[in-house]
């Protein structure tokens, strides 16, 4: 096929997602709905949106089947068949739901130099809080002009359903330390933390703690020496805008986690109705909206595992900040826009 321009894929996106939506909330006059957080709770179980082409170097249309049941698999090669009939290629594939927090997080080993007590917080250490999970520290950010971290709202803020003030912990708990006290308390959670929705899409898992005591603390947007990574010592550049993610589909990204350290993978697609399971109440589902695809090399070196959730992804060409880690369902690894996420917040990066 030819060279799909960017603006074309989005087009023939908008019309494939028409297609996964069964009953569109129509405003006057509209037959279609103005915003993806609008669209009801009644979906198909299938992810749609834009992944670079395989064969023209040009643009594609990324369908995702998420349930594995035979009528999905019937309405993906439906979409499939309705994108190639209008001239894209198509990057379809099966994946699970995603689960936050992931299953076996507070049991996963984590990476040596991440999960011992640091002198100089950075990016890829391990934190948590008392009553919650184990997670990996993001990156620093300021809100208000003072110092703050930014992780997953289920690592700090289980998912939203904290009501009260927590000291975030470095080390973020069992198996990375047994007790939790003043001599490992880094941070503190107020408000800032994104409840998740059941009724609209969701567009970032996310949390933000302010430094506790930042005169006595070391911090760095610098990434941990020691991880064998070509990045080893330098620093986090800034913030990749999520209308730059696009047109770098195809380029290798990097991460430093809590459990694997160091890993890289390929910026794969953007999607929308990306469905995660909610294991704080079982059996809801979530559906997550400017989803960041990465795609693992392979098996044997995952992009994430559990533990790594709030993870910084990262541009490796020039270490600019895309995402935060927040799901991974199987080969693949999911971040929300960092972009997005200090907007939430009204937060600024720090240089």
């Amino acid at each position: 096929m030819p060279l799909l321009p960017l603006a074309d894929a989005k087009a023939i996106k908008l019309e494939l997602l028409e297609q996964v939506v069964r009953e569109p909330q129509k405003s006057a006059g509209s037959t279609q709905f103005q915003t993806l957080a609008e669209t009801p709770k009644e979906i198909l179980p299938l992810a749609v949106g834009i992944s670079r082409s395989a064969t023209s170097g040009g643009y594609a249309i990324a369908i995702r089947v998420q349930t594995g049941s035979e009528p999905a698999r019937r309405a993906g090669e439906r979409l499939r068949q309705k994108a190639e009939d209008a001239g894209a290629d198509v990057d379809l594939a099966e994946m699970e739901d995603a689960m936050v927090p992931a299953p076996g997080a507070q049991l996963a080993p984590g990476h040596s130099l991440l999960t011992s007590r640091a002198t100089v917080l950075r990016p890829g250490l391990s934190i948590g809080h008392a009553s919650g999970g184990i997670g990996s520290l993001g990156c620093f950010v300021e809100k208000a002009g003072e110092p703050a971290l930014v992780s997953c709202s289920h690592v700090l803020a289980e998912s939203g359903y904290i009501d009260r003030v927590a000291w975030i912990h470095h080390p973020g708990g069992k198996p990375d330390v047994n007790i939790l006290g003043g001599n490992t308390r880094i941070a503190r959670l107020n408000r800032d933390f994104i409840e998740f929705s059941t009724v609209q899409s969701n567009t970032v898992d996310a949390a933000l703690a302010m430094l506790f005591d930042p005169d006595q603390v070391n911090y760095e947007n610098r990434i941990v020496p020691g991880l064998s990574s070509p990045h080893d010592g330098k620093m986090l550049s800034g913030v990749l805008p999520f209308a730059e993610i696009e047109p770098r589909l195809g380029a290798r990204v990097g991460k430093v986690g809590r459990t694997t350290g160091y890993t890289e993978g390929t910026l794969r697609s953007v999607l929308e109705f990306v469905r995660v399971a909610n294991a704080k109440i079982p059996g809801q589902i979530l559906r997550f909206e400017n989803a960041v695809e990465v795609l693992w090399d392979n098996d044997q070196t995952p992009f994430t595992r559990a533990g790594d959730s709030g993870a910084a992804v990262f541009l490796c060409e020039d270490l600019r900040v895309l995402g935060l880690h927040f799901a991974s369902p199987g080969k693949r690894s999911f971040a929300c826009s960092f972009e997005e996420v200090l907007a939430v917040f009204n937060a600024s990066w720090v240089a």
